[in-house]
């Protein structure tokens, strides 16, 4: 669900910055389709589009929601139950920023730390709001239970069109990024080829198993989750 998620609130971000509201909410709805985790990065919307905008976006995103929502409520919720279901331990917010850091690459990581303390237009300031808020809470979220790297993917599609709009050194910073995207790349995949078969969290099986023989049709299911 994190790619499709990211690539809806590359639209809303678009739409927020240009003050369309009800595109951002379509954005928006697309993006809670896709994964829950746009919730918290609605406040820096909200900012940028003032009380009235706010009102059209959430209102927008809701009508288009609601079909999950509802199917969710009647089956147990079961589209949260596999993160509700997990056991938190304690908090670790620095192991979140450096994963943070290691998911941008070290190059991408400093160039949105400068574009963030740098001066700005209107359109900065908007992204910064549509950024910066969104790795505070996910940030908070990592001080009090363990939070996932790819969590705080939605702080960074707004920060990355910061950094093209605000940094002479886009050509080489896109090279940077490829090159760390391609080692980290393969990086992963060593660990899942040769990493120990317990490494993860545990999986909500059962309840997808209740949820299945109850509804199923005849006819074989295919169930999977995009690991």
């Amino acid at each position: 669900p994190d790619a499709p998620a990211s690539l809806a609130w590359f639209g809303t971000v678009a739409a927020a910055v240009s003050r369309r509201p009800v595109w951002a909410g379509v954005g928006v709805a697309v993006g809670l389709w896709s994964k829950s985790t746009v919730v918290l990065a609605l406040p820096g919307v909200c900012w940028v589009l003032g009380a009235r905008g706010s009102v059209q976006m959430l209102a927008t995103a809701l009508a288009l929601y609601a079909p999950h929502l509802a199917w969710s409520v009647e089956h147990g919720g079961l589209p949260w139950s596999f993160q509700s279901g997990r056991a938190m331990r304690g908090g670790a917010p620095l192991g979140w920023l450096a994963g943070q850091a290691a998911a941008l690459g070290p190059a991408l990581a400093w160039a949105v730390w400068r574009a963030w303390r740098r001066p700005l237009d209107g359109v900065g300031r908007r992204l910064v709001w549509l950024s910066a808020p969104t790795a505070l809470a996910w940030l908070a979220v990592a001080c009090v239970t363990r939070a996932e790297v790819n969590w705080g993917a939605l702080a960074w599609p707004a920060a990355l069109m910061l950094v093209v709009l605000r940094d002479p050194r886009v050509p080489r910073l896109v090279g940077w990024g490829a090159a760390w995207t391609a080692v980290a790349g393969l990086g992963w995949a060593a660990v899942a080829r040769y990493g120990p078969l317990g490494w993860g969290p545990p999986r909500d099986g059962a309840r997808l198993a209740r949820c299945l023989a109850r509804h199923t049709p005849s006819g074989p299911w295919v169930a999977g989750r995009y690991q």
